[in-house]
């Protein structure tokens, strides 16, 4: 990835990710959820049932119509 930045940047043209709102929202989520778990000493069962949904969520905008 970093060489299609450096590349895209060299020609000047935009890069696009193709992602709709909603997965761009998700993929937020995501990287703060994630940010969340790794900064804190530990773990719990909490935190991965909220990854489980994210990732469910992530799942049924792949299928809807």
């Amino acid at each position: 990835m970093p060489r299609g930045w450096r590349s895209s940047w060299m020609v000047g043209l935009p890069i696009e990710l193709g992602l709709e709102p909603p997965e761009v929202t998700l993929l937020m989520l995501t990287l703060a959820i994630s940010i969340v778990t790794f900064v804190s000493a530990r773990t719990n069962s909490l935190q991965g049932v909220v990854h489980l949904a994210v990732f469910a969520a992530y799942i049924v905008l792949i299928f809807d119509v």
